[in-house]
């Protein structure tokens, strides 16, 4: 199977491109640390394309796996050694998102989405009880790892295509298309000699280890980490209409999608914050509205 045309991988080079010389083109920190927050933002978006919705477990409470990465990075880097950091960030990314592999492992289909929707809502109360771990609402002050901002953003631009390139690349091999067999019909996909739950723990893992790196290098950029990235509304609404936009399970498309989208809700917020969200939803509702009318066209015609 051949997921990305030649024509794909030039504009993800031009996008690479255009992002790692926009230092260049301008001196402002204040434009380049928006545009790093969009582009991992984009990053997370791809993660959750072909991780959550190529496989079909939409999963609802995703903003709870990137808060508690975000927090497990944050209190890894402010608590523990230059040495040992990275492997106890890691170590509770892991621990505090597993709660979201066991819903994963039992249900299936919208009893899946509807469970995972409740991890978000319980960040905030948690943080409240352990103010001195999490900061409480206000979030935690993270220490910033990096001198030179420079050193930050090409660094943080390399992970994240290297993140984005390690997603295409699973999409093209033969776990890319088990995604594919798990979405249509999972008891098919078991029944054709597909592992699920071995491919569900590590569909988990790699997400998680790969939502982590990106977390870090968002909160090094952002310098604070709060319940707010929790928050499902609007993160998750964004995240669910990039991954619609082009083709669901194309993390590229959705990369793109996802960049975009940051800057709109910037916007939104400085001009119409009253109106975001409804405008929020109704793009999520149209989008989704010409994905299902489209289909139905395609179906008639074939």
């Amino acid at each position: 199977m051949r997921e990305y045309s030649r024509k794909d991988l030039v504009l993800f080079i031009v996008i690479l491109t255009l992002i790692l010389v926009l230092p260049l083109m301008t001196g402002s920190s204040y434009i380049l640390i928006l545009a790093l927050l969009s582009y991992l933002f984009g990053v997370l978006v791809a993660i959750y394309d072909l991780f959550y919705v190529r496989t079909g477990y939409l999963n609802l409470g995703y903003t709870y796996i990137i808060a508690s990465c975000g927090f497990a990075a944050a209190i890894a880097i402010n608590r523990s050694t230059d040495m040992l950091w990275p492997l106890l960030a890691v170590s509770l990314a892991i621990a505090l998102s597993l709660p979201m592999l066991i819903p994963a492992l039992r249900l299936r289909g919208p009893f899946y989405s509807v469970s995972t929707l409740l991890f978000p809502f319980a960040l905030p109360p948690i943080a409240r009880l352990f103010p001195d771990v999490f900061g409480g609402d206000a979030g935690l002050y993270v220490k910033p790892v990096f001198e030179d901002f420079r050193v930050l953003y090409y660094s943080a631009i390399s992970l994240g295509a290297s993140v984005v390139a390690l997603l295409m690349f699973i999409a093209s091999t033969r776990l890319g298309i088990y995604f594919l067999m798990i979405r249509d019909d999972e008891t098919l996909a078991e029944s054709s000699g597909v592992r699920i739950l071995r491919i569900k723990i590590l569909l988990f893992l790699i997400s998680v280890l790969m939502t982590v790196s990106v977390m870090f290098f968002y909160i090094q950029a952002s310098g604070v980490v709060s319940v707010e990235l929790s928050d499902p509304v609007p993160i998750l609404i964004y995240t669910l209409m990039a991954s619609a936009v082009y083709r669901p399970g194309s993390s590229l498309y959705s990369l793109i999608s996802g960049i975009a989208l940051w800057w709109l809700d910037g916007l939104m917020r400085a001009y119409i914050y009253d109106l975001r969200l409804i405008i929020a939803s109704t793009l999520l509702l149209s989008v989704y509205l010409v994905k299902g009318v489209g289909i139905g066209v395609r179906a008639k015609i074939y």
